[in-house]
């Protein structure tokens, strides 16, 4: 199952990717309002997306870095629903603020949706196999590696951020499993890395 959620890391990867981008370029060439305007436009829809998280959901996250709903899935306190609920919608959030010209940038997010993510295939290794629900953090924990893996295409360097959280090793081979698995899936999809897209719209080459 760390294999599998290396590649629907992947997956959520090319999505977070190509989705920025493609709305960046819409925003780009949007002449109805003021470029100044753009940022507002994103800042509404995070602030829809927050508002609609914690009335159906009881749920933050969405806004900020999200630190304490990351803290409540690494400690495997949050359902199925909400997790999955908080990838798609973190996600969303996020492109549309990035996209718009407004405040966040691109690290944290990713790190917060891979945790989302792999706790949510967490419930599904304790659904199907009957492993312990403890397991879930450990998921979680992966699952922030693979996706940084898939966006950033470093890998390596999610491997040293989990071991720095950590401070163990326990996680090592099942880290470094859906890691390369993320890498390997997402740089096939999408060859092209999203810095290297982000200065390439720019006309940086």
């Amino acid at each position: 199952l760390y294999a599998v959620l290396g590649i629907a890391a992947a997956l959520v990867s090319v999505a977070f990717t190509d989705s920025l981008l493609r709305l960046r370029w819409w925003f780009r060439g949007l002449r109805v309002m003021p470029a100044w305007t753009h940022p507002a436009v994103g800042g509404l829809v995070t602030g829809v997306l927050a508002v609609v998280m914690l009335h159906f959901l009881g749920t933050t996250g969405v806004t900020d870095g999200g630190y304490e709903t990351l803290g409540h899935a690494l400690a495997g306190q949050l359902s199925l629903r909400v997790l999955v609920a908080l990838c798609v919608v973190k996600l969303a959030a996020t492109v549309f603020s990035y996209s718009s010209g407004g405040a966040g940038g691109i690290f944290a997010p990713s790190l917060f949706v891979g945790a989302m993510l792999g706790g949510a295939i967490g419930h599904l290794d304790v659904m199907l196999l009957g492993h312990e629900s403890r397991q879930l953090g450990a998921f979680a924990l992966v699952g922030m590696g693979a996706v940084f893996a898939g966006v950033i295409r470093a890998p390596i360097t999610s491997v040293l951020i989990i071991f720095e959280m950590t401070g163990g090793y326990g996680l090592v081979l099942p880290l470094m499993l859906a890691n390369m698995t993320s890498y390997v899936f997402a740089r096939r999809l999408r060859p092209v890395a999203i810095y290297e897209a982000l200065l390439a719209q720019d006309g940086v080459v």
